[in-house]
């Protein structure tokens, strides 16, 4: 891969050749797993990154390709010691070989959607989509979407419909970070889809950076989701962040596969997980655990010390938003029921 940055004047770029985006997720408790799968849990490690340009209607995009290969690693959970007994580690092919095409203008990023991408489109139809808007204050929002590519290659629009709710994000607050020597702008904002007479605002915020993307929770680096690793399924998270002479310049899970095996894993401080029909929470002292639906009204709530757990058996099918909070913060997943 070229080094260098991919820049409009004045903004610090996003998309970038030599830069590259780690991604780790979880399968397991009834969700779509891969074939190579070791325990009663996995997780899940790929690559992404920028390579090349390709033309559309004269306009130069940016071609997102992931890794050819992913690690996976396994774990049983030990119910009498409480804790996860390592399985394995390996690596697999990468089946998800799609390409993705974006542009970056003055601190906006872009994703070309066309028939590929939406099966809502017809042949010769396109649109830019605003995944990013680095130029908005705190108190604006823009107008974005998701869309789903599948694992076997096929492609699904989140809502549906290229007609479907709209979603903005809405800045909530800003400042200044630095990002291996730059300065770069680090916004907090939260979606709210509309549905024309009603509007459901998401209970979490998501973070961004310029020159990273999304940090958190839920997605790829540009509001482009992987089936294996869509938030609706997975508990899915930035593991790391490389630059062009490979040094991590951004640390989000932080997980070295090199020391997997040492040991027992014990519960972390704080985790969140829906296994075997159920939520289950642990954190250090009071821990209150929450079920949300699709519509943000609590379907369910306990308060436990140190572990707290919600049998999901007497809810109605559909996607839901659990919720953990201790005294040392809190975690949220999305399940699918």
């Amino acid at each position: 891969m070229a080094s260098g940055m991919i820049a409009s004047a004045g903004n610090v770029a996003t998309i970038r050749e030599g830069r590259i985006w780690e991604y780790v997720y979880s399968e397991g408790g009834g969700r779509p797993t891969l074939p190579a799968f070791n325990g009663e849990t996995n997780s899940v490690m790929f690559r992404m990154w920028f390579d090349g340009t390709e033309m559309r209607d004269g306009v130069e995009y940016h071609r997102l390709v992931s890794s050819e290969t992913m690690e996976i690693w396994g774990y049983n959970y030990d119910r009498d010691t409480q804790e996860m007994i390592f399985q394995g580690l390996q690596t697999v092919p990468n089946c998800n070989q799609q390409v993705r095409l974006l542009r970056e203008d003055n601190g906006k990023v872009y994703m070309y959607v066309d028939s590929s991408v939406n099966d809502c489109f017809e042949a010769g139809q396109h649109k830019d989509v605003l995944l990013y808007d680095f130029s908005k204050n705190v108190g604006e929002s823009y107008e974005t979407m998701y869309c789903l590519p599948y694992l076997g290659g096929n492609v699904f629009w989140y809502w549906q419909d290229y007609d479907a709710p709209a979603s903005s994000m809405g800045i909530k607050s800003s400042e200044y970070v630095t990002i291996d020597g730059e300065e770069c702008l680090s916004q907090t904002a939260r979606i709210t889809v509309d549905y024309g007479e009603d509007q459901y605002e998401e209970p979490d915020d998501y973070c961004m950076i310029g020159g990273i993307g999304l940090t958190g929770r839920g997605y790829l680096p540009f509001i482009m989701l992987d089936l294996r690793a869509a938030s609706i399924y997975f508990n899915y998270k930035l593991n790391r962040v490389y630059n062009a002479e490979g040094e991590i310049i951004y640390r989000g899970e932080d997980i070295d596969t090199s020391t997997l095996s040492v040991g027992r894993i014990m519960i972390d401080a704080m985790s969140l997980a829906f296994t075997d029909g159920a939520v289950r929470a642990a954190g250090s002292g009071e821990v209150s655990l929450s079920l949300y639906d699709i519509n943000g009204s609590v379907v369910a709530t306990t308060t436990a010390s140190d572990r707290a757990e919600i049998a999901t058996s007497m809810l109605a099918p559909g996607i839901y938003i659990a919720v953990c909070k201790t005294a040392g913060g809190s975690k949220t997943i999305r399940i699918i029921i």
